[in-house]
């Protein structure tokens, strides 16, 4: 532990009675929380589209995944996004039955002729 300078939360640098005019404030301990797991998975939930588009700017790749909604009855459509390709997986939602297409025109195929 030790004494960390930030700058003043109340003046934001410019001088004020809170932290003796000198624009910085200072936090004696650690100044770090902590960070509960649950509020970390709620995090990457909430912000998947922004935190896929900047894994893969940093490290060169990563996958993509939306829900494209329920195109048939009953079914719901995910799309599965790589640098190698697309797929997208139908799920069943009563049966839990899932069919899997690695072409766009497969599953546009299915979803007109199918039943």
């Amino acid at each position: 532990m030790g004494v960390r300078e930030i700058k003043c939360p109340v003046c934001e640098g410019k001088q004020c009675l809170v932290c003796n005019r000198t624009g910085f404030y200072e936090i004696e301990g650690e100044i770090w929380a902590g960070v509960q797991e649950p509020h970390v998975v709620q995090y990457v939930h909430d912000n998947l589209p922004i935190l896929s588009k900047e894994y893969s700017e940093i490290y060169g790749s990563g996958m993509n995944m939306k829900t494209l909604g329920i195109l048939k009855k009953n079914w719901e459509v995910l799309e599965i996004s790589s640098l190698i390709g697309s797929m997208w997986v139908c799920i069943n939602i009563q049966s839990a039955e899932t069919k899997h297409f690695y072409k766009e025109g497969g599953l546009k195929k299915w979803l007109v002729l199918e039943k």
